[in-house]
């Protein structure tokens, strides 16, 4: 066994060629309270089996693109949210044609611009309670193309269907 030990700030240097440390068991670096800093200008290469990452707060910041891949990839943020920003967009499922899921307990989807979904199939959207759909100002145009408008009102009422335009100056065309 051999131990290095020293009372001050130390380096372990070569002139040339690499610095290779190669423990049988592994390689244990301790910073205690002090920083651990791995700097270079090429490249950074870490290779591994199992990889754990664990930190108080863990930042990763790169200058050019940044790829994260993986047979699945499972995001947690026990106790918090999940943030994504992209400042020039945020794109799921775009790389290929792929089923995206969302389950939640509420969801709410705002935009500052226009709102556009599209389907190349039927579109369903189904609330299990009383719901609306609200225009702040502008016409509502329901509009079928290349069939029928069904509107129909499931209730045992006299009034299970209301037209109602509610403006003195408005009236129904039909």
């Amino acid at each position: 066994a051999i131990s290095l030990d020293s009372a001050a700030a130390s380096n372990f240097t070569t002139s040339a060629g690499a610095l290779t440390l190669d423990g049988d068991d592994g390689v244990n670096i301790v910073g205690n309270t002090g920083e651990i800093d791995i700097t270079t200008s090429g490249a950074l290469d870490l290779n591994s089996g199992a990889f754990t990452l664990n930190g108080s707060t863990v930042g990763i910041d790169g200058s050019g693109a940044m790829t994260i891949g993986g047979a699945t990839i499972d995001m947690n943020a026990d106790g918090g949210a999940i943030s994504i920003d992209g400042s020039g967009g945020i794109n799921i499922g775009t790389d290929a044609n792929v089923a995206v899921d969302f389950n939640a307990s509420t969801l709410d989807i705002d935009a500052t611009g226009a709102l556009t979904m599209d389907s190349g199939a039927g579109v369903s959207i189904q609330g299990g309670a009383a719901s609306d759909f609200t225009t702040g100002a502008g016409d509502l145009s329901l509009t079928s193309s290349a069939g029928s408008v069904k509107i129909t009102g499931a209730e045992a009422a006299a009034d299970a269907i209301v037209l109602d335009a509610s403006n003195a100056s408005g009236g129904i065309d039909l």
